[in-house]
């Protein structure tokens, strides 16, 4: 006897909803999320605390990181320019908390995986929910999100905290009109500079949220992109702080990020690894693509052209940066608003919202199911069910 799929697909949703509308649901669902997902991807540094297997690299970087800690302004002056250390001296905003918290580099990886983590996930389920209105898409969308390399991250990402970065792009866009969008942008440009330019999203899913029906011409179009765009002034404010910071750090301390084909930072650098390259991009996203793609069809049909202009241009400056540096996947993921911005722009396709919330459940199985690889040095792939090793 065939079971009934549909049946037990709307079965479930409507469980997900009651949860979500009842006392504390979304903690419940953020809690549940974060448990099954952990049990999936066991936290990575949590295996090798266990086990005592620690690599060269692990212990280099782990070592560093204290060094950091200890020293946040000092420059690290032991590495050539091609020494990826070499390039993390400005990325200080751990190596900050770690210093007033009086943490150490694991430390900081446990407030990765069991603080920001969850924190992560409640954003993301607010976030999907506060742009389309509907619990169950935010609860598929959340997942396709996390099965992509945004969410292993937060278990797979030790010593690196990109993690803190993607967290705080987040929680820029959920708050993206709020004054205090602008000090958790510049703390995210400090985990790494890489953030800068996906952060640029947050003001044209802004400008998504202040849209009108009306005629879009191209002026329509600027003037609620930037003029008339809250989240447009936040980002540059907080880029001009950010710079300014960098400046006087480089002028009183000597921190500099080195960049070039001697620092291992050139266009097309990553093609050295060739076919592994596709493996590494398509991680980033997964199926979640298939959103970004949509979302550039959406803004085309709609002849919104300036800004299927600036998305488009965005998601090729986030392909170019990531592929001017070996570690592609950490890299592209820092660009994972580029998937959000389609949540916006679904929310007008209101008599369609049964069939979109099987496609985000699709996607979100289909994501589950893919490897996820990440490519520094040489192609990895990360691990599900990491503490079935503990026995053996």
């Amino acid at each position: 006897m065939t079971p009934n799929l549909n049946f037990y697909f709307l079965q479930f949703n409507e469980y997900i909803q009651k949860l979500w509308l009842s006392k504390w649901g979304i903690y419940k669902i953020t809690f549940a999320i974060f448990i099954c997902f952990s049990f999936i991807y066991f936290p990575e540094i949590l295996v090798k605390r266990i086990t005592g297997e620690w690599s060269i690299n692990d212990q280099l970087v782990q070592n560093f990181v204290n060094l950091k800690i200890k020293s946040p302004f000092t420059p690290y002056l032991n590495a050539e320019k091609w020494d990826h250390f070499s390039k993390r001296d400005l990325r200080i905003t751990p190596y900050l908390i770690g210093k007033i918290f009086h943490l150490e580099a694991i430390k900081l990886f446990y407030i990765q995986a069991l603080i920001l983590f969850p924190l992560f996930i409640y954003l993301s389920l607010k976030t999907i929910n506060k742009f389309i209105k509907d619990e169950i898409i935010a609860f598929w969308g959340t997942l396709a999100l996390l099965f992509s390399y945004v969410g292993n991250s937060f278990n797979y990402d030790t010593f690196f905290f990109d993690s803190y970065a993607y967290t705080g792009l987040l929680a820029a866009l959920y708050w993206n009109n709020k004054w205090f969008a602008i000090p958790i942008l510049i703390a995210t440009f400090f985990v790494d500079e890489r953030s800068i330019i996906p952060a640029s999203l947050i003001f044209i899913s802004s400008y998504f949220s202040s849209k009108q029906d009306e005629t879009t011409t191209w002026k329509t179009q600027l003037v609620r992109l930037i003029l008339n765009n809250a989240s447009f002034w936040h980002y540059c404010i907080a880029v001009f702080i950010y710079v300014a910071i960098r400046i006087a750090l480089f002028k009183n301390f000597g921190l500099s990020t080195p960049v070039g084909n001697d620092a291992g930072v050139t266009l097309g650098l990553a093609f050295i690894h060739k076919f592994k390259v596709p493996f590494a991009i398509f991680s980033a996203f997964k199926l979640n693509f298939i959103l970004i793609f949509v979302t550039i069809y959406t803004l085309t049909k709609s002849k919104e052209l300036l800004v299927n202009l600036a998305y488009l241009t965005l998601l090729i400056l986030i392909l170019l940066t990531s592929t001017a540096v070996e570690d592609v996947t950490r890299s592209l993921g820092f660009g994972f608003l580029l998937i959000l911005a389609f949540y916006q722009l679904a929310a007008s396709l209101e008599s369609d919202k049964k069939n979109l919330r099987l496609f985000c459940a699709l996607i979100s199985l289909s994501n589950l199911l893919l490897p996820t690889y990440t490519l520094l040095l040489q192609l990895y792939q990360i691990p599900i069910l990491g503490w079935v090793n503990l026995f053996g």
